[in-house]
């Protein structure tokens, strides 16, 4: 089973490798093409790696047509706040077109992405902060977002993401969240 994860993990990154030394990571059917050639284990594993990458980089096109294939990947916390802080023009993004992922996530670690995506918010100009806003309201429909910043109030920037109507439904159906 070592061997057989090492030599995966081999191929990703020797297919990684490639499309980014020849500026080809972008290019979605030129890497569906390169990635024909490898075992079906090895290219599916490849092309959910290549899915976060296109989320992490608020890539649409490339995001839609893949994830169209069928591929997806469980979000993280981590993954919001790269694709938010990749959030640079008005319009559709990558986190707004996962919503119901973003609603059901969970992660263990929310202070650190929270905190980035609060500063780069209230960084951005007014254009810029509609577009962003749709994303901190679907932020706060979050039930564990709402719970983390519930609790962790004293750090200011949690206020952001808290939504009193979120917060009464999560103390009433789950109240766990708050222990």
């Amino acid at each position: 089973m070592s061997t057989t994860l090492n030599v995966i993990t081999s191929k990703i990154t020797e297919i990684h490798e490639h499309l980014q030394n020849n500026e080809k990571i972008d290019d979605l059917t030129y890497a569906l093409n390169y990635v024909e050639k490898y075992d079906s284990i090895i290219r599916d594993h490849y092309l959910t790696i290549l899915l976060k990458h296109y989320f992490h980089n608020n890539d649409m096109d490339n995001f839609k047509k893949l994830s169209s294939l069928g591929y997806k990947f469980d979000v993280t916390m981590e993954d919001i706040e790269f694709a938010f802080l990749n959030i640079t023009t008005i319009g559709e993004n990558v986190i707004e077109v996962q919503e119901e992922s973003i609603l059901f996530f969970k992660d263990t670690n929310y202070k650190s992405s929270l905190k980035a995506i609060y500063d780069y918010y209230q960084n951005a100009d007014d254009k810029l902060k509609n577009t962003l806003d749709g994303i901190i309201n679907l932020l706060k429909k979050n039930n564990y977002i709402c719970a983390f910043c519930h609790m962790n109030k004293e750090l200011g920037f949690t206020s952001l993401f808290l939504d009193e109507v979120q917060l009464s439904f999560v103390k009433k159906e789950l109240p766990f969240l708050l222990k």
